[in-house]
């Protein structure tokens, strides 16, 4: 038997993620389209805390100068913990006024001015992240912006969801093709589409910290998305 007849030498047996034939255009080689996903577990060995200040003052002034103050004290205890300047950047400074409201109709009086600024410090020690955390809400931090965990060098374990990603596409390839009655020929295009590369999904198993706050770094995953054409043979 021919592996296709005339009517469909025309048609390719084209699969996506959906598993979604497509027609391709006359004189076209056959092939088929296959996507690949590799997924690495990885834990991450670096925390990423934004922390805050909030202060009041009779005036603009007095709020700036006191998160001012405080915000100094909170890079000094980084900087004694043993985090670089590189890693510290503070963002978000903002001043906003502060009103009292009555309950006999009268409209908000101001009472003063609130100033805030947040610190985002990359924590490359993660066993060390508890106790700094401690001392940096003892040192007057009194807002919390979040905790992130990552990996701080995701080539490698990108390289490897990769490879994972091709022996997957080429797997699924095989597959279709022997349900399909035909055979997988040379490769024809081998492709990574934009939406692939470095997705963080954390699972969040707690773990108590020897000392300082419980923190739970979880896993990482590390993905990548790869797209082959592959020629089809009889």
């Amino acid at each position: 038997m021919r592996f296709l007849t005339k009517m469909t030498a025309a048609i390719c047996l084209a699969v996506s993620v959906a598993h979604v034939a497509n027609a391709t255009p006359i004189g076209t080689t056959p092939q088929i389209v296959v996507q690949g996903t590799g997924l690495v577990a990885v834990a991450p060995d670096m925390a990423v805390v934004a922390i805050g200040v909030e202060t009041r003052g009779a005036n603009a002034a007095e709020a700036m100068a006191g998160t001012s103050d405080k915000m100094a004290v909170l890079m000094g205890v980084a900087a004694e913990a043993g985090v670089e300047a590189r890693d510290l950047q503070t963002s978000q400074l903002n001043l906003r006024t502060d009103y009292a409201h009555s309950n006999n109709g009268q409209p908000p009086k101001i009472s003063g001015y609130i100033a805030s600024n947040m610190l985002t410090i990359r924590l490359r020690d993660l066993m060390a992240a508890p106790q700094v955390l401690d001392q940096l809400i003892s040192a007057g931090a009194n807002q919390l912006h979040g905790v992130q965990f990552t990996v701080q060098d995701p080539t490698p374990h990108l390289n490897e969801a990769r490879r994972l990603a091709v022996a997957d596409a080429l797997e699924k390839a095989a597959l279709y093709a022997q349900a399909a009655g035909v055979n997988t020929g040379v490769i024809l295009r081998i492709e990574e589409p934009q939406t692939g590369g470095n997705v963080p999904m954390m699972r969040m198993a707690m773990e108590s910290a020897s000392a300082g706050m419980p923190i739970a770094a979880g896993e990482q995953n590390i993905s990548a998305n790869i797209l082959i054409v592959i020629e089809l043979t009889d």
